[in-house]
């Protein structure tokens, strides 16, 4: 997708939205399941390995422009003549979870097209990203914080063996 944020300020969503520009991964794995009980409602888990401290600094950059990004238009390199390759989206964000060495939760909303709820852990330089799509329009629920935890603990335990 390679969304650019029409606000340069706000592209730090855009990259944790997508794993992409600052926050594009040198190795990545994604699980995504769609809930039986909840339709058009996708939840996925990725675990995303950056350069350096590229981690750190995505997430920093995020929690920096959020004051200034509660509303903005991203446009994506989708070929589908028949999506929209702009959104408009409306943005919340805060604390996420108390996991890690760092942790975001983010909300995207749209005029009823979808919405998507983001939690990114920062593990040393490792991103653990619980991601939830309604493609149907209201915000769905996070990835629960026990899910995220049970990722996390298995990253925190290959990248930080006991001593």
């Amino acid at each position: 997708m390679n969304p650019k944020a029409a606000k340069p300020q706000c592209q730090p969503f855009a990259d944790l939205e997508d794993l992409s520009g600052a926050a594009a991964p040198k190795a990545v794995t994604h699980l995504a399941l769609e809930s039986k009980e909840t339709p058009g409602t996708i939840h996925s888990v990725s675990l995303a390995l950056l350069p350096g401290d590229n981690a750190a600094k995505a997430l920093e950059a995020a929690r920096k422009a959020l004051p200034s990004c509660g509303d903005f238009a991203e446009t994506t390199d989708d070929p589908a003549p028949e999506e929209s390759s702009t959104v408009e989206y409306a943005l919340t964000g805060g604390a996420g979870y108390d996991l890690g060495d760092d942790a975001l939760s983010l909300a995207f909303g749209t005029d009823g097209l979808y919405s998507i709820v983001v939690t990114v852990v920062r593990v040393g330089p490792v991103l653990v990203r619980g991601m939830s799509v309604n493609v149907f329009g209201p915000p769905p629920a996070a990835i629960p914080e026990a899910v995220m935890k049970a990722q996390v603990d298995k990253v925190a335990a290959i990248t930080r063996p006991a001593h």
